[in-house]
């Protein structure tokens, strides 16, 4: 069960890769490209339920991993749920994808705003809280560039 929960946390070889997280949030962009048409309703659903999947499989990868640290760096499967998360806040087009992943990678390599302090929670919700908060200061950013460019 234990290679299971690894293998589902680091999505495979891609915890693995160079700059991981950054490959885990490209490999979530085709995802959220997929759901485009879901309802609002739908999409928070799916991506609630990922939500609450992934606290138990990274927990379970956590332990397999005896991670020491908080958050190994071959878990990636917080980015991928920080990344489809936002989506909740803003529509999904190909420029809002590109945009928020910049965004994205921005807010979790520099975690700025006290988005590093999540990393000092226990287990699970230490890896997912700052990926969760990052995709929230990007949806916000664009949902607010949004509201501007639609007044003006």
């Amino acid at each position: 069960m234990n290679r299971i929960f690894k293998f589902l946390a680091t999505l495979g070889p891609v915890g693995y890769a160079p700059a991981s997280g950054t490959v885990a949030t490209l490999v979530a962009a085709p995802l959220v490209w997929a759901m485009e048409d879901l309802s609002p309703a739908d999409y928070l659903l799916v991506s609630g339920i990922l939500l609450v999947a992934s606290f138990w499989i990274i927990q379970q990868a956590l332990n397999a991993f005896e991670a020491k640290n908080h958050d190994p760096s071959e878990i990636v499967l917080d980015e991928v749920v920080g990344f489809v998360f936002l989506f909740n806040i803003i529509p999904i087009t190909a420029l809002s994808i590109v945009l928020a992943f910049v965004l994205f990678r921005f807010f979790d390599i520099v975690k700025p705003l006290g988005i590093k302090r999540c990393e000092n929670l226990v287990g699970s919700i230490g890896v997912v809280a700052d990926d969760l908060l990052a995709g929230f200061f990007s949806g916000s950013i664009l949902a607010l560039c949004i509201l501007v460019l639609e007044y003006f």
